[in-house]
């Protein structure tokens, strides 16, 4: 027995040491099926009692382990929950007080998010496209693929910044964008839960170019409201330069702030002439890497769902939850565009590409759930539910997607050397 549970602390040890949870993670899982099912679970396979018991001691050791793990994007979640079960009264004025509280907030949210290291699925991609610029002619960076990016990642070298000096700056742009959207929904404590689980924890962390092109369409949605279309637009462009899959928001932000036909017809002409103007082997790439090898995205229905449902809650309440005309418009169009997302990932042979596109309706999610408690008398107790639904979203994440290993444990870069 004592050989065993040796054994099985080399393996806990070795796996806290490594970048990687997934043996901890593993570990969680077991403890839950052995909560479930007893000693049954554990001694399926079990030669002996001390291997049984072994079993369970690194179940609970482990959990413990990736739990200790967790804890910085649990603080992450803590402080907007509290807040919004707090301050649970709704603010529905056009350009609310930018609070003390919520510039230090976006100000942690971008340093957590810009000083990560080895964080997210592609961090060694994201690496590589900054290697490059250092040794790449600025010119030809510009005439390339996401030419906002790579002249980030040009100015960084030129610094010495490094990696984290371009992650910095994303992490900036974001976090503003999202806190100038959640400020004009009416309760922007509530719509930063809402956005932490996945907007900011997988999309801004993991995915750095349409992180940057999320914040700059989120500062465009605050400007469909008042009606400043060209704004809206011009950040949209810029959006596109950091990633052009932004640009699948042009058609929505045109059709929402323009009238009557002509509204329609310059957003099909947009949509049209984006496809047009796109280089033959953008286009070469998009058909060989999404259609023909039929790239697929574990999760994507999932994260597809998670837009249609707030987009189903919109359709049928749209007349009971208080949205201004323009708004109402802009969100109605996102809402079919949320199920024209489902119906691509039924037709289409690639859904790593559908799951792209819908990364763009993810706004939706904020601004339509964060209304919800609107409809209870008790605005707190629907503060609440949405909270926990938030909740639930992380706390699934983190302990059961097969890519949470990539983001467990959390690495701040003033510290990587001390870890």
């Amino acid at each position: 027995m004592l050989r065993l549970l040796v054994c099985q602390w080399w393996r806990l040890w070795q796996c806290s040491r490594s970048r990687s949870a997934s043996s901890a993670a593993r570990g969680l899982r077991q403890l839950y099926r052995i909560g479930r099912c007893g000693k049954g679970w554990a001694t399926r396979g079990a030669k002996t009692s001390a291997e049984v018991e072994g079993r369970v001691c690194f179940a609970k050791t482990a959990a413990k382990t990736v739990a200790s793990k967790m804890v910085p994007y649990w603080i992450l979640f803590a402080w907007p929950a509290l807040a919004a079960i707090v301050q649970s009264r709704p603010n529905f004025a056009r350009v609310p007080r930018l609070t003390a509280a919520a510039a230090v907030g976006a100000l942690a949210l971008a340093i957590f998010i810009g000083l990560r290291h080895n964080v997210g699925a592609d961090w060694n991609r994201y690496l590589y496209h900054y290697s490059v610029a250092g040794y790449t002619d600025l010119g030809d960076l510009l005439t390339g693929r996401d030419p906002g990016y790579a002249f980030l990642n040009w100015i960084s070298n030129q610094l010495g910044w490094g990696i984290h000096g371009v992650n910095l700056i994303c992490g900036i742009i974001f976090a503003a964008g999202l806190v100038a959207f959640c400020r004009a929904q009416p309760f922007p404590w509530l719509a930063m839960v809402i956005a932490v689980p996945y907007l900011v924890v997988v999309v801004a962390m993991g995915y750095s170019r349409q992180g940057i092109a999320l914040g700059l369409v989120m500062f465009a949605l605050t400007y469909v409201p008042e009606g400043r279309g060209v704004r809206a637009i011009i950040l949209i462009v810029a959006a596109a330069l950091f990633h052009r899959s932004a640009a699948i928001v042009l058609p929505f932000i045109i059709l929402a702030t323009l009238r009557g036909r002509a509204g329609i017809v310059i957003a099909l002409g947009g949509l049209f002439a984006l496809l047009f103007f796109s280089s033959e082997d953008e286009i070469d790439r998009i058909q060989s890497l999404y259609l023909d090898r039929g790239l697929e995205s574990d999760g994507a229905l999932i994260r597809v769902i998670m837009n249609v449902i707030p987009a189903s809650l919109f359709l049928i309440l749209q007349r009971r939850l208080p949205f201004r005309p323009r708004e109402l418009k802009l969100w109605w169009w996102i809402s079919i565009g949320s199920f024209a997302t489902l119906i691509a990932w039924w037709a289409l042979p690639s859904s790593t590409l559908v799951d792209r596109i819908a990364l763009y309706m993810l706004p939706i999610q904020i601004a339509v759930l964060s209304r919800m408690p609107l409809l209870v008398k008790q605005h707190t107790l629907g503060v609440v539910a949405i909270v926990l639904y938030s909740m639930a979203i992380l706390f699934v994440w983190l302990n059961f997607s097969a890519y949470a290993e990539y983001w467990v444990p959390y690495t701040f870069y003033p510290l990587v050397e001390q870890v």
